[in-house]
């Protein structure tokens, strides 16, 4: 005979791995852990579920939790059998359509993952976009700039403020030099598009209409009680308009990829219905 401390210890540690028999049961279930009516949960139900290294305390916690759901789904499925009609329980029909659903999803994955070769090239990406423009239309303002940010006073700032405005590249070469050592910040990747909103947090442009701005500036220098902005905008999109292709990539990307997919897939249908027509497998009678 078991004493109760070592019972318990038993019961979790070989939950999952073999039927607990007690000499107080005489059946082959296993102990009688709950009941909802007339039925039981047995230990025996428990088999399986929990790892064999798993430790006698996260055993026990993982049984009463088993345990407690057990008995709230067998008591809400009492009630279901007293208050649903028979046509209402009768869920035949649903649970096939659903199984039958579920494998044939399944079947598309492996058709997609076998079959499909969703590689979308810089070409494709390009006809799309031009062909449907519409799709991009821009909800906020966008920029491409280099801009620089300097403390006013600072010796050179003359010079500075020269070499910015020229066109010369040994001019902004010197102003790149000069902004290395004297700039508070410097953003020079004009290759990025960002948004007009996120830039008038950095620079002094909440005063200014933006469309207005960005038509009619390439070089400007804006300034507030401390500082200088060298701004130089090297391209801008005008809200209505036409997304630029680069921040489209990756959403044009995936739309074509999504497409092949489910091309491939219908392809593959296509070649099924029409190989069990060819053998015979499918008849369609007419109705009377």
């Amino acid at each position: 005979m078991y004493t109760p401390a070592k019972f318990v210890s038993l019961l979790y540690y070989l939950l999952g791995v073999a039927v607990l028999i007690t000499a107080s049961c005489k059946n082959d279930k296993g102990k009688k852990l709950a009941r909802v009516g007339d039925n039981y949960l047995y230990s025996s139900d428990l088999n399986g579920l929990i790892r064999p290294n798993t430790n006698a305390a996260d055993s026990e916690q993982f049984a009463k939790n088993y345990i407690r759901n057990w008995v709230e789904q067998q008591v809400l499925l009492m009630e279901a059998d007293k208050a649903l009609t028979d046509e209402e329980k009768n869920r035949d029909i649903q649970i096939a359509d659903y199984k039958n659903s579920l494998m044939i999803e399944s079947l598309r994955q492996k058709i997609v993952t076998q079959h499909t070769d969703t590689a979308v090239t810089t070409a494709e990406i390009r006809e799309y976009y031009i062909k449907n423009r519409k799709e991009f239309e821009l909800k906020t303002n966008l920029l491409r700039l280099n801009y620089f940010k300097f403390k006013k006073g600072l010796t050179g700032i003359e010079k500075a403020r020269q070499w910015f405005l020229a066109d010369e590249v040994n001019q902004t070469a010197k102003l790149m030099e000069y902004s290395r050592v004297f700039a508070e910040f410097t953003f020079v990747n004009d290759t990025v598009w960002l948004k007009f909103d996120d830039i008038a947090k950095e620079i002094p442009l909440k005063a200014y209409n933006e469309e207005q701005f960005l038509t009619n500036n390439r070089k400007t220098i804006l300034e507030d009680a401390v500082f200088l902005y060298f701004v130089d905008i090297k391209d801008s999109r005008i809200r209505s308009g036409v997304s630029p292709l680069e921040l489209e990539l990756e959403n044009i990307r995936n739309i074509i990829g999504n497409k092949k997919k489910i091309d491939a897939v219908k392809k593959k249908e296509i070649e099924l219905l029409r190989n069990a027509e060819k053998e015979g497998v499918t008849e369609i009678y007419k109705t009377p």
